[in-house]
């Protein structure tokens, strides 16, 4: 709430909804001419919205970052994309109170305007004061139905940004036909139980389409089922959607897309698109393509399946799941425009600049293998010590395959190594006496068998690899943010819609200004250090 100039809390107050009862409204000088600005305002980036006596304002500091990527992704798009194309216009489908519409109006070059819509009607006049209080007229406010209001609207706006509470699946036809053809889309989807959560697969499967699973790799799995989703209704109406980034933030996943109309692009969806098999005992991937391609533009049904009744690893059998898309999730050349906007001296007063910083160059380093690994939870299978990460990496690159983190989340890894070699990596460093005794009929000593059954494929070598230590390690980038408060989620759904405000009042700590354990810097709050849990986190969560 520091982060937010909260500081005169009188009574009451409920973060995520951000609905603010009583706070002292001492006027003081604002910073753009006549503009007076209070202190119980919010400001983020350039934008200031109102929140003053009595009134009610759906604001979540939790997205500050969301927002901020969205404008340095939308900056990016416009300069690369849309140069001398005309008049570039972005809707903002809900709106809310206007922060994030006003944000791309200040913020961002080259935007003639930005369609702001609510279908609230308190949201929307909250919306126009907020608007005459940062002195712009390029928001244009709009009451209306969500879904309604872009399909009246097909083929009008360069940017559509959809950011609903849970899923985008409701809205995703309609929006889908309001950007026009070379267009950009960004998409977010809090309802990660149901994406990444793999108790729930049906549920997964009747919203997405895909049927998620258990996973260390869970939250890349999440952005690989909504690019699916999302590229399946695209699909349907001949457009092709070409993931430019896709962020796993916090507690949702923010993914954005250019959109082609293209009906030869869309055959090649079944290409990039795959069922895939993890094994229940050594957790090994492998997956199955829903096509083949033959010749220039010719596709056929896949030989299959790629495994067998059993690992041939482990001997334990394996959870099915998907479709999910197999391609790529980045354009890294969109993502190193992106890197060097953020980086600028322009964007230098963005809250969470260093987080974008380290974000983006985890995201630029990489690989495009689809999935990751578990450094700790392969370990375990052999009652190992945890392989330390820059050993482990060395080990892969020694071997001539690629290896790098995930932005996931810390201690896992993606390879295009197959397998076998993975496996021969992890049972090597066990025969070196870092392991423990397994017992018998356990994965991991069926995993000692086999390699002591079959000859090793190749030769492994722990020797320190030069490209070991990624550049994001090397400059101290904040690539692993741990959450700077409680309670630190989507929250409640907004609250002007009073058919939909919860009746329980959340409270929530607010940081005293003279706590030592709180930094009033926006963008660096001092936080105890957690124990890490694997090495490669040490540095990182400080």
């Amino acid at each position: 709430l520091e982060r937010c100039n909260y500081y005169k809390v009188i009574n009451k107050y409920r973060v995520a909804g951000m609905e603010v009862d009583e706070m002292e409204s001492g006027l003081v000088a604002g910073a753009d001419g006549d503009v007076v600005v209070r202190d119980s305002d919010i400001t983020e980036g350039k934008a200031t919205i109102r929140c003053g006596q009595g009134q009610k304002t759906f604001y979540n500091p939790a997205q500050e970052v969301n927002r901020d990527v969205s404008v340095i992704g939308i900056q990016t798009f416009i300069e690369r994309e849309l140069s001398g194309s005309g008049k570039v216009n972005i809707l903002e489908a809900m709106a809310a109170s206007g922060i994030r519409s006003i944000r791309y109006a200040k913020e961002i070059d080259n935007v003639d305007s930005i369609l702001a819509n609510d279908f609230s009607q308190q949201a929307v006049e909250s919306l126009k004061e907020n608007c005459k209080l940062n002195g712009t007229s390029k928001v244009l406010s709009s009451y209306e139905d969500a879904s309604l209001l872009m399909f009246n609207k097909r083929n009008t706006f360069s940017v559509a940004d959809l950011d609903p509470y849970g899923s985008p699946m409701p809205f995703l036809e309609s929006i889908l036909q309001c950007v026009k053809d070379g267009g950009m889309l960004l998409v977010t989807a809090t309802d990660m139980a149901v994406l990444a959560g793999g108790n729930t697969p049906e549920s997964c499967f009747a919203k997405y389409g895909s049927m998620s699973v258990k996973s260390k790799a869970c939250q890349e799995l999440a952005l690989r089922i909504l690019i699916h989703a999302v590229q399946s209704v695209a699909n349907r109406y001949g457009k092709f959607v070409v993931p430019l980034v896709s962020l796993k933030i916090d507690f949702y996943v923010r993914i954005f897309f250019r959109v082609l109309h293209s009906p030869i692009l869309c055959k090649q969806s079944a290409i990039q698109t795959a069922m895939f098999y993890q094994c229940t005992g050594c957790h090994s991937l492998s997956f199955q393509p829903l096509a083949a391609k033959k010749g220039s533009n010719h596709f056929v049904c896949p030989r299959g399946p790629p495994v067998g009744q059993r690992c041939n690893i482990c001997e334990s059998s394996f959870n099915f799941g998907g479709p999910i898309w197999n391609g790529p999730i980045h354009d890294k050349n969109f993502v190193e425009h992106m890197q060097q906007n953020v980086s600028s001296a322009k964007y230098n007063y963005l809250g969470t600049r260093r987080r974008l910083e380290g974000l983006l160059q985890v995201v630029q380093e990489e690989t495009e293998d689809p999935l990751l690994y578990d450094i700790s939870q392969l370990s375990s299978v052999l009652r190992s010590t945890v392989i330390p990460i820059l050993t482990f990496r060395s080990a892969i690159l020694n071997l001539g395959y690629k290896v790098s983190s995930s932005h996931t989340g810390p201690g896992t890894f993606k390879t295009n190594a197959p397998n076998e070699v993975i496996w021969q990596i992890f049972w090597s460093w066990h025969q070196q006496g870092h392991g423990s005794q397994l017992k018998s009929g356990t994965p991991g000593l069926n995993v000692l068998n086999y390699f002591a059954k079959n000859e090793p494929p190749v030769k492994v070598s722990f020797e320190k690899h030069p490209d070991a230590n990624p550049a994001s390690r090397q400059m101290g980038a904040l690539r692993y943010q741990i959450n700077p408060t409680k309670n630190w989620g989507p929250g409640v759904r907004n609250a002007f819609d009073a058919n939909e405000v919860s009746q329980a009042k959340s409270k929530v700590e607010v940081p005293a200004r003279n706590n030592p354990n709180v930094n009033s810097s926006l963008q660096n709050p001092i936080i105890p250090p957690k124990k890490p849990k694997h090495s490669d986190e040490a540095q990182d969560v400080t």
